[in-house]
């Protein structure tokens, strides 16, 4: 990765940043702009906004990274499940912020491998297609 330099930094302080350029097709070097830290009153932060549990923010993208064959497919599809219908499948419990659209994108398996997991799912907790509406989205990596 190349920085623009200010003498012995590796960086570049600018006022107002320019976007990011593209020039026939090629794009400029990845830059990073600092300024002075600008301390917000703390009464005026939002608080995050908890999906499910605290791994699921509103506004943020979540990935659950690891070894092979420890259940990360299988438990990431069953919260996903759980946003898209409201409700906790695990606990049962309501989750707070209700039903939402939910989309899950299993970079590994195949679709033959994620129609199953779906089913077995909504077998073992009782749910219904129409539980879901049309809220959930879920697709396999490779077809």
């Amino acid at each position: 990765m190349e920085f623009l330099t200010d003498g012995e930094l590796g960086l570049e302080i600018i006022e107002d940043p320019p976007p990011l350029q593209t020039t026939n097709g090629t794009t400029a070097l990845l830059r990073f702009y600092f300024a002075p830290y600008s301390f917000p009153d703390p009464a005026s932060i939002a608080r995050r906004e908890w999906l499910y549990g605290r791994h699921y923010i509103r506004g943020g993208i979540s990935a659950s990274v690891g070894a092979p064959g420890r259940a990360k497919s299988t438990t990431v599809l069953s919260e996903i499940m759980s946003m898209a219908v409201g409700r906790d499948l695990l606990t049962g419990e309501s989750l707070p912020a209700g039903p939402l659209s939910a989309a899950y994108l299993n970079g590994e398996g195949t679709q033959d491998e994620l129609d199953p997991r779906v089913a077995v799912i909504c077998q073992h907790t009782g749910i219904l297609p129409e539980d879901f509406g049309d809220r959930l989205f879920a697709s396999a990596g490779r077809w």
